[in-house]
């Protein structure tokens, strides 16, 4: 808001939209016949193997769903555009399901860096006490997520921004 309100032209991204990938969800859903909420809960359960061999498919959508949007948003002429999440998420998101090989780490990590970027950075006790009403992590979670999060700025040199104190 402080950008539009200053004379900039922005853009913004939420976090994990898709172009075309919820049309796949719902053929996700005829071909398994489960239900949506079923099938996400599935595969967010980052401590079992997916029953669904399909969910191994998911990756190669997601990273072909966000060369479109980079390309949908790459010719925005004189504007900013912000992502509340960048295409790095789905890394770490993939690390966490066990559903995640070089060879995704390697089209992920080609996709273009930002001109601006940072990492938000919380110790794992700070992020579970603040998600756990609204997460289904629990502290391990939270330790190896952000472990995940230091090595993708040391991969693609991000600075990251410590947000353990908060304003009283």
């Amino acid at each position: 808001d402080k950008l539009t309100k200053s004379g900039f032209k922005t853009i913004y991204v939420p976090g994990y939209e898709h172009l075309f990938l919820d049309h796949f969800k719902k053929y996700f859903q005829r071909l398994t016949g489960k239900d949506i909420k079923h099938l996400q809960k599935e595969y967010g359960d980052y401590r079992r193997p997916k029953t669904y061999k399909i969910f191994y498919l998911w990756p190669y959508l997601v990273f072909l769903d966000c060369v479109c949007l980079f390309i949908k948003y790459l010719f925005q002429p004189r504007k900013i555009v912000l992502f509340d999440r960048y295409f790095y998420d789905y890394v770490i998101s993939f690390q966490n399901l066990g559903i995640y090989s070089w060879l995704e780490e390697f089209l992920f990590l080609l996709l273009p860096r930002p001109k601006n970027s940072f990492i938000l950075d919380a110790s794992a006790e700070i992020a579970y006490e603040r998600k756990k009403e609204s997460h289904y992590g629990d502290l391990d979670y939270y330790e190896k997520q952000h472990l995940r999060y230091l090595w993708l700025s040391r991969k693609k040199n991000i600075p990251v921004i410590n947000t353990d104190k908060t304003s009283a």
